[in-house]
């Protein structure tokens, strides 16, 4: 019952590959700050197996941080398993304030947003997009809130509309 009186919470995500039940479709309800930290790129490793999301966030009020780990074979190739109502890798709705460092997405075949879908305040820093996308709009992020992109990279990301990134709300690239 700690989480109930602090307005803070810190997840550390130890190096390993995590998959399955417990460590994927995760659902965050609620207005406290959260923080999920991992040990690096290529060190902590969330692995969808082609089937399963990361994060759900629908947080109020909150800011969520998810930070230093690789993303990876979330969700099926929606075209080819003729799936069209798949999430992304995070998927970010009500009011949240999220922040993204240093994550790799790697194969991420959300529907809307291969890898984030956003109607959020999001900052994406210092992260590497390769390989997502079969998605309808937005190979790698799907944006109708206010975008921020610092020193990230995006390499053969594809998507039937938009390519990288479709955007629908506020765009700064810095």
């Amino acid at each position: 019952n700690g989480y109930e009186q602090s307005a803070v919470i810190v997840v550390r995500v130890l190096e390993g590959n995590y998959s399955g039940e417990l460590n994927n479709n995760i659902t965050i309800i609620s207005s406290l700050d959260i923080s999920i930290i991992g040990d690096g790129q290529g060190m902590t490793i969330i692995d969808g197996k082609d089937v399963d999301w990361f994060l759900n966030i629908l947080s109020w009020n909150g800011i969520v941080k998810i930070a230093n780990m690789t993303i990876v074979n979330v969700t099926k190739n929606y075209v080819d398993a003729k799936l069209y109502n798949q999430m992304p890798a995070i998927s970010i709705e009500n009011g949240a304030i999220v922040e993204i460092d240093n994550i790799e997405f790697i194969r991420c075949h959300g529907t809307e947003g291969g890898a984030i879908y956003s109607e959020v305040i999001l900052s994406v820093n210092n992260s590497y997009f390769f390989n997502n996308g079969d998605s309808n709009n937005g190979a790698a992020i799907k944006n109708t809130g206010t975008l921020t992109v610092n020193n990230s990279t995006f390499i053969a990301n594809h998507a039937k509309y938009y390519s990288t990134i479709y955007n629908d709300g506020i765009l700064l690239l810095e």
